[in-house]
Formats: C-alpha cells, sequence, structure tokens
C-alpha cells in the first residue's frame, strides 16, 4: 500500500468517528433513559424495576428521566435526584458503601465461614474414623477387635450364648 492510501484510510477513519461523536448525544439518550430505568425500582409496584411497571405514575417517572436527559443531566445525576425524593429504596440494588456494603459482603462470609465449618467438620470425622472411632452401632472399631476391652455385660452374654450355642 502506498503512503497516500494509508493517509487516505487513516483520514475517513477520523472523519467517520468525528461523525460518530457529533451523533452519538441523541442515541446515548435514549440508552440512558432506559439505564436508568434499569436500575431504579418502580415505586408504584412494589418489587419490579421501573422499565417493567405499566402503571401511570411509572410513566410518569420515566417521563420525569427524559426532561432530566434533555437539560443534560447525567445517569448518576438523575439517580442521585431519585435518591433525594424517594429515599435508597428506589435503587435496585444497595448502594457500596457505608451500611449497605453489609449487603454486598455478608452473602460471601456466610459462603466462606459455612465451606470452612464443612472442611472441619470432615476433618473431626475423618479423624475419629481413623483413630477407631465408633461405628454406626455406636460400638467403636478398637472395641469389636480387641476382646479385653469388652467389658460389657452384654459382650459376655453373647460370648457365652455362642460358646453353648457351638456346642
Amino acid at each position: 500500500m502506498s503512503c497516500r492510501s494509508i493517509r487516505a484510510i487513516l483520514l475517513g477513519t477520523i472523519a467517520l468517528a468525528f461523525l460518530y461523536e457529533l451523533g452519538g448525544p441523541s442515541l446515548a439518550q435514549g440508552l440512558t433513559a432506559q439505564e436508568v430505568s434499569r436500575e431504579v425500582m418502580s415505586p408504584a409496584c412494589p418489587g419490579r424495576l421501573l422499565i417493567d411497571c405499566t402503571s401511570g405514575e411509572a410513566d410518569q417517572l420515566r417521563e420525569l428521566i427524559r426532561q432530566k436527559i434533555a437539560q443534560g443531566q447525567t445517569k448518576e445525576q438523575i439517580i442521585n435526584y431519585l435518591v433525594e425524593v424517594y429515599g435508597v429504596t428506589i435503587l435496585a440494588s444497595p448502594p457500596k458503601s457505608g451500611f449497605y456494603l453489609a449487603a454486598w459482603t455478608l452473602p460471601f462470609l456466610a459462603l466462606l465461614y459455612g465451606a470452612l465449618a464443612l472442611l472441619l467438620l470432615l476433618k473431626i470425622w475423618a479423624r475419629r474414623k481413623g483413630k477407631g472411632g465408633e461405628g454406626a452401632d455406636g460400638i467403636g472399631e478398637s472395641a469389636m477387635m480387641d476382646p479385653d476391652s469388652r467389658k460389657d455385660p452384654y459382650w459376655e452374654r453373647l460370648e457365652k450364648e455362642l460358646k453353648e450355642f457351638e456346642s
């Protein structure tokens, strides 16, 4: 490729990028209204996002968001305004700061502690089994193997009856 063709391609790419930036805000504004509606709960439809709610109050709130976008406000500014008016409960997910940080960290900590408790329990069970722990019948394996440790009257009766049966 010649130097002229490379320059032409580069200049064309820059021109397209510039034109895209000029046309970008109107496209971005439509997407921003949807993005804000996805991050905000509907005050009229409990438990539903604003984008999913079909009530008249939700329509009014979506129109307010469009007006704020037309005024040039960013998504963060609009969300902050809605939090000031409706409180933190309007957010679809709690903020990742302050007290609400617990809502983000506690589930992971609970899973971690549960996994650690399970590992500890498995280690204890494995150690108990390896040291001749009790079996399902409550009698230790070492007691079943060592006849001298069978001082239980039931064992003595069992041995006596087995001897009588064999003779």
